[in-house]
């Protein structure tokens, strides 16, 4: 029976109001479920296929893959100071600038290594800031600012109130 048909055998038999009731009732539903299907259906043929979200952050993730590797050629570990050289290598990695990238990298990272990392920037702090405080404003080496950045980054590492680390 089509919806037209039970619209003119609910008037006929004077159920109008109880006819647009029905009919305002079904519509609101079928478009509810509708709209959930067509939720469900995008996020599954996304998932097979890459939609416009996925691919720009896929281009996103690759742009700031492309910073990192670039710190990590044109940083040198020997113009560190000896003491800080356990935290060049994730200062080569990690010291991006860019404060999107900087997060999207690090948030790839393990959870142990995450922590591991917290811990080693907490004991190197002191050192790292009197490092940092020995530059002129504006003059900081890219290893500098490397590590300014990693100490950054490490801050937004850092586990949240309730205990857990940002994901």
């Amino acid at each position: 029976m089509s919806l037209a048909q039970l619209r003119r055998e609910l008037a006929g038999a004077r159920q109008e109001a109880a006819a647009e009731a029905l009919l305002s009732g079904f519509v609101r539903a079928r478009n509810h479920l509708w709209s959930w299907l067509h939720d469900e259906a995008e996020r599954i043929r996304n998932s097979l296929s890459r939609g416009p979200r996925q691919r720009r952050a896929q281009a996103d993730l690759h742009e700031c893959e492309a910073m990192s590797q670039e710190l990590r050629r044109e940083f040198r570990a020997s113009q560190v100071p000896r003491a800080l050289r356990p935290l060049a290598r994730a200062a080569s990695r990690w010291g991006i600038g860019d404060d999107v990238c900087r997060p999207l990298l690090m948030r790839r990272m393990p959870r142990a290594s995450r922590a591991r990392l917290i811990r080693q920037a907490d004991a190197l702090a002191d050192a790292v800031s009197a490092w940092l405080d020995g530059f002129a404003p504006g003059r900081l080496s890219t290893e500098a600012a490397a590590f300014m950045y990693l100490m950054e980054g490490v801050d937004e590492l850092r586990p949240a109130r309730g205990g857990r680390a940002s994901a």
